[in-house]
């Protein structure tokens, strides 16, 4: 029996204790891939001006606008996602990451493998690229190891490390896509280009990139709005939905088979709407009625993207 002097813990009180967490990565390791991935923005912004004129003429495929396709997605997306999975990681799922050594080196091949990737693109010299896709391999490899254990071991919100294994698989597998065209380039072997630059690209943008904006906004969000009732269902089968889609979509595009190509394409459409319609009902009950000016910008910057993936 309670002693009638002892505090009484309420339920108020209770969530207003703090969350214990392991503690987060060194600040210059997270700045560093902050201040990288927008150095590699500036730079992809700059190749937008100088290559204008060609990307006013229609040739597409040529290789200095895939050099600087992957100065947003290699530099700027994937750095900044890593970036942000090791600050949020500890906090949301409970559990600090594997090796801060392993993470700087996985950095470093990241980067220097998107230089020499794009170089290599930019400049026409297919004697780069397979250096690059190794070194690109490396960093991927590193930055797995670090995070994916985290899945296992976490004590909270273990949807989140879900959503993070299924944008790493996609990731890698349009690394694998990607090697088979350096090899194609090479003189290796040979691949049907527009088909496997497709798969390429829809597991690089919806397989990885999106899965993680989702993934992390399905948890960020609704505690930035105030939402306290988020209906679970949505959210733990959107990530299979979209990661089915985009191997529908790609062996379909492969293999030269429509139908199931517009199978993948209808189970992404799919997921995304279901993801707006998701997010709209956590802005219509928010308990937060005014919105800060960082909610404001990721509530923003998640229609743009819905919406640019409207035209995939």
């Amino acid at each position: 029996m309670s002693s009638p002097l002892a505090p009484r813990v309420t339920a108020e009180v209770r969530q207003r204790l703090p969350i214990a967490a392991p503690p987060a990565p060194s600040y210059p390791l997270v700045a560093a891939h902050f201040g990288l991935s927008f150095g590699w923005a500036v730079l992809g912004f700059a190749g937008l001006v100088w290559l204008a004129p060609v990307l006013a003429s229609g040739t597409w495929l040529d290789p200095r606008l895939l050099g600087l396709v992957h100065f947003f997605t290699l530099g700027w997306l994937a750095t900044v996602i890593t970036g942000v999975l090791y600050q949020i990681i500890p906090v949301m799922l409970g559990v600090s990451i594997r090796s801060p050594r392993l993470a700087w080196v996985s950095l470093g091949m990241h980067t220097l493998g998107t230089a020499a990737l794009a170089a290599g693109l930019w400049r026409g010299a297919p004697s780069l690229l397979a250096p690059a896709w190794m070194l690109l391999l490396g960093g991927v490899c590193g930055t797995a190891l670090n995070l994916m254990p985290a899945r296992r071991r976490a004590v909270r919100n273990r949807q989140l490390g879900i959503y993070v294994s299924y944008a790493h698989s996609g990731f890698g597998i349009a690394m694998a896509l990607g090697g088979a065209r350096i090899g194609d380039a090479l003189g290796w072997w040979t691949t049907p280009r527009l088909e496997l630059l497709a798969a390429h690209y829809h597991f690089a943008v919806v397989g990885f990139a999106t899965l993680m904006a989702f993934g992390a906004a399905s948890r960020m969000v609704p505690m930035f709005l105030g939402v306290t009732e988020v209906r679970p269902g949505p959210v733990r089968w959107l990530p299979r939905v979209l990661a089915t889609g985009t191997v529908c979509f790609g062996v379909g595009a492969i293999g030269r088979l429509p139908v199931l190509a517009w199978i993948g394409v209808a189970l992404m459409a799919g997921g995304v709407l279901r993801f707006i319609v998701m997010a709209a009902g956590w802005f219509r009950h928010r308990s937060r009625r005014p919105l800060d000016p960082a909610t404001a910008l990721i509530l923003s910057s998640l229609a743009w993207l819905s919406l640019a993936l409207g035209k995939l």
